[in-house]
């Protein structure tokens, strides 16, 4: 992603659909303020301006949204994973309650067989050396090496629904497809 115009990543004109296939993530920003344009049908006709407009909100929440997403792929330019302050200070908060001696959270991804991926997490008192370590707002994550390909260019987040609250991984690589090994047709999900 490092050949991406930070500055006018996204802008009012491109169409929802668009936006969502390059910037997976950029889904969260429509769907926390309550445009749920990301699935509709339309989305692949409907520019950003006009869901947003169309939702009869107004055009300062249409810049408010521009900025939060293009702030989300900034933040992501490069990145191996991203964890929100949000996450991170929920995680730090579990971690410490459940044994002071943790230093961090360990990830691992494995696929299972319907191809999608499992995500493994673990507080650790030590990282195992194959770890590539990341750290962001005072959490240190630890991710398997066999894993990073999987999970490379993820964001976590913490988000709060009527459904629940919990992590949330925006992982563009569960987009691509191709090739199961159990032959379903799609590698990820």
């Amino acid at each position: 992603m490092s050949s991406i115009d930070i500055e006018n990543a996204v802008t009012k004109d491109m169409t929802i659909s668009a936006i969502i296939d390059k910037f997976p993530y950029a889904a969260d920003a429509l769907k926390s303020r309550g445009i749920h344009c990301v699935g509709c049908g339309v989305s692949s006709y409907e520019t950003l301006e006009q869901g947003v407009l169309g939702h009869g909100r107004k055009k300062e929440e249409l810049d408010e949204i521009l900025e939060e997403i293009n702030l989300m792929i900034s933040e992501m330019k490069d990145a191996v994973f991203v964890v929100t302050e949000r996450a991170a200070k929920v995680i730090l908060e579990t971690m410490s309650e459940e044994d002071s001696e943790y230093i961090g959270l360990q990830i691992e991804v494995s696929t299972n067989c319907n191809c999608s991926f499992e995500y493994h997490f673990k507080f650790v008192k030590d990282f195992s050396n194959d770890s590539h370590l990341v750290e962001q707002h005072g959490l240190r994550i630890g991710i398997g090496t066999d894993s990073l390909p999987k999970i490379k260019g993820t964001r976590m987040d913490y988000v709060m629904s009527v459904q629940g609250a919990g992590l949330k991984l925006s992982n563009p690589n569960s987009a691509k497809s191709g090739g199961c090994g159990c032959g379903s047709g799609s590698s990820f999900s």
